[in-house]
């Protein structure tokens, strides 16, 4: 190979690394079409597109579990565990959830919460199968 063909090649492979870093950054600050699944028991009891809230206003949701209650607050973009009866708490301490692929679990109450944007709900990743 000449250095004429080695710069070439480095510039092709940076050119390819700066290219994935963007996709993925792209794909993970999304904010196009994202949708919070709220999952009991592996079920989904309830889809929310997290775009729908005004700025202003805040909703609140209550959940019933075999341990107790938990309370859903959303609001404009975001989507949060605010409230659990079970003893560890770490569903709160989550916070709040706004990017693609976030998520809180509350395991005593069989209770998870995802956000998934539209990228992430049409592809399949290596972990699906």
């Amino acid at each position: 190979m000449r250095t004429g063909d080695k710069i070439l090649f480095l510039i092709f492979f940076l050119f390819m690394i700066l290219f994935a870093i963007l996709q993925t950054f792209h794909l993970y600050y999304s904010t196009e079409n994202r949708v919070a699944y709220i999952s009991q028991n592996g079920k989904i009891i309830k889809r929310i597109n997290m775009e729908n809230f005004g700025i202003q206003e805040k909703r609140t949701m209550t959940i019933n579990g075999p341990y107790g209650t938990n309370i859903i607050t959303m609001k404009k973009g975001q989507i949060a565990v605010t409230y659990a009866d079970c003893p560890d708490k770490d569903c709160i301490r989550r916070g709040w959830l706004s990017h693609n692929g976030d998520s809180a679990v509350c395991l005593p109450n069989r209770l998870s919460i995802k956000v998934k944007g539209r990228a992430e709900i049409s592809q399949v990743d290596g972990t699906t199968y």
